[in-house]
């Protein structure tokens, strides 16, 4: 089966990535655990929600972000 929406696919995907690089660029300059604040905040556990998985769906994943999806997992209160 053909995909007709194939250029608006992969303008969102790569509009995807670009968000992941967007991460780990603050992670890697802040030089912090969380994205807001000393702990873990509204901000992580929603990003959380839409990176969790983004490996698996074949988006590239640096290694400040994969240490912050273990230290989210991690997580308590």
């Amino acid at each position: 089966m053909e995909v007709q929406n194939q250029p608006q696919i992969q303008q969102m995907r790569d509009a995807g990535q670009a968000a992941i690089g967007v991460m780990e660029t603050h992670l890697n300059q802040e030089g912090g655990e969380w994205f807001v604040g000393e702990r873990h905040s509204i901000a992580d556990i929603a990003l959380f929600a839409y990176t969790q998985h983004a490996e698996i769906l074949g988006f590239e994943i640096g290694e400040n972000v994969k240490r912050w999806l273990k230290r989210v997992q991690g997580a308590t209160g």
